[in-house]
């Protein structure tokens, strides 16, 4: 779709510039996956360094998933321990005025 260019520039010669988009032209070869990921391990497609940043970039998003699973994981924890918490202080409050009940019978 066309469109102008119309942003402002300094001087009174200025005109919009007419532009037209382009199709992508460029042949990468990446077209014939039949399964949609790309070897690695290929030399044809991939330079050392490529692979070297691919590889880190699958840990680090491993990395992060792991980090998010502990997160969930620890909040759990952290609310099982409040609610054992809190029920030892009920049963220590209810131990303490049944403790209080049985000393004044017995006195």
């Amino acid at each position: 779709m066309p469109y102008f260019d119309n942003d402002p520039q300094s001087g009174e010669q200025y005109q919009p510039v007419f532009h037209t988009e382009r199709e992508d032209d460029t042949q990468d070869g990446y077209d014939d996956l039949e399964d949609g990921y790309y070897d690695l391990e290929d030399a044809d497609l991939f330079t050392e360094e490529e692979r070297e940043e691919a590889r880190r970039n699958k840990w680090r998003m491993l990395s992060g998933v792991g980090d998010f699973f502990s997160v969930i994981a620890g909040t759990v924890v952290i609310l099982l321990l409040v609610a054992l918490l809190i029920s030892l202080i009920t049963w220590v409050q209810a131990d303490i005025s049944q403790t209080f009940v049985l000393l004044q019978t017995k006195m």
